[in-house]
């Protein structure tokens, strides 16, 4: 995302729009909950008749237009796995009725990403760093966040085996289902998949399906302590009518159901005794390892109670090098890497180095 910005502020050095030097819009009135009836109204323009953008807007343009049908269309790729070196693809074009049975109200009409998607780190290439600091470093918003980070909402990388099971899940199904799965969308399927909403409240789990039961004895939706049997597992591994996202998807995502199945699995009063005795009775920093190293280091921490968690790099005379992690904790064992860099993304020096562990209950 870093590299589309940095690319937006170098096509706009000749233009009045540069990101960093934008000045703040004061016109723009409408949002997407309740748009303007007509452009001139909206304050996109400080002058109409000239289409004069106003100060602090971005210009742009629309390169894919909304069709009224769908359309197929044919083309040949290039494969060296088949015969020949092609490969034809028959590649499905939804139409604007089809896109709007995703792209609903409910959801903001917008399929963009959240807050809670972008709370959490990036590779930027030379450092890693949390995407919405970065973006406030650079003046993306309208004001400073910096103090509010700890506190909003952070969703998980549904293939990231050091957080919380749960918390993976309920990631990705907001991210995947939840801008249909909610209230007042779908009446057939009135569940609501929001990244807020306590699976008690979902109307899922141990629900018996009213559409498709792919020829189980004794289905739910979401069945406590059997994803093999929960007709939402079986959604993502479909190829017909039954697919669940239904529609821009032809590939099943295999690692991101598996994550599925084992959090079903693992729903259930028995499943939940046995996580909790699996949970760290206190907290700890465990050495790193290799140590020495080369190009990184792995560092395991443990969490006994729910807070925020610091872990800094220090070197020998106690100067903060990194800090590797900042952020809430849920009980649980952690994993951070150590590259070797500082918060600026420069290699130190060789020598003796110590990481400090601090948990605020």
């Amino acid at each position: 995302m870093l590299y589309a910005l940095l690319m937006l502020h170098a096509v706009a050095q000749a233009q009045p729009y540069g990101i960093e030097t934008r000045a703040p819009n004061q016109s723009l009135l409408f949002s997407l909950q309740d748009p303007p009836p007509t452009i001139s109204s909206s304050g996109l323009y400080s002058d109409m008749e000239s289409r004069t953008v106003s100060p602090g807007i971005i210009p742009y343009g629309v390169n894919a237009v909304l069709l009224e049908r769908e359309v197929t269309e044919s083309y040949f790729v290039l494969d060296p796995r088949s015969e020949g070196g092609l490969r034809e693809h028959q590649h499905f074009f939804p139409s604007r009725p089809l896109c709007d049975r995703c792209h609903v109200k409910e959801a903001g009409s917008v399929l963009g990403v959240t807050t809670a998607q972008l709370n959490g780190p990036f590779d930027y290439g030379a450092a890693t760093d949390n995407q919405l600091r970065t973006l406030n470093h650079i003046g993306l918003f309208t004001r400073d966040i910096q103090s509010e980070l700890e506190n909003l909402p952070r969703m998980a990388n549904p293939l990231d085996e050091t957080v919380d099971l749960g918390l993976r899940a309920r990631s990705y199904l907001a991210a995947n289902c939840a801008h249909c799965h909610r209230p007042g969308v779908i009446d057939k399927a009135d569940i609501d998949l929001r990244f807020e909403t306590p699976l008690e409240q979902t109307g899922a789990l141990d629900r018996i399906p009213t559409l498709a039961s792919f020829g189980m004895s004794d289905p739910r939706i979401i069945k406590s302590g059997d994803g093999v049997n929960s007709s939402f597992y079986s959604r993502m591994l479909a190829i017909d009518s039954n697919r669940m996202p239904p529609l821009a998807t032809e590939l099943i995502d295999w690692q991101s159901a598996e994550v599925i199945r084992r959090w079903i699995d693992q729903i259930g009063v028995s499943t939940q005794v046995r996580f909790e005795q699996d949970l760290p009775t206190d907290f700890a920093l465990e050495p790193n390892f290799p140590n020495p190293f080369n190009a990184i280091t792995t560092i395991r921490y443990r969490v006994s109670d729910a807070g925020k968690v610091t872990l800094t790099v220090f070197d020998a005379v106690g100067q903060s090098i990194s800090v590797l992690v900042d952020r809430f904790h849920a009980p649980g064992r952690y994993t951070a890497w150590w590259d070797g860099g500082n918060d600026a993304g420069q290699q130190v020096a060789s020598g003796v180095i110590f990481t400090a562990y601090r948990q605020d209950r």
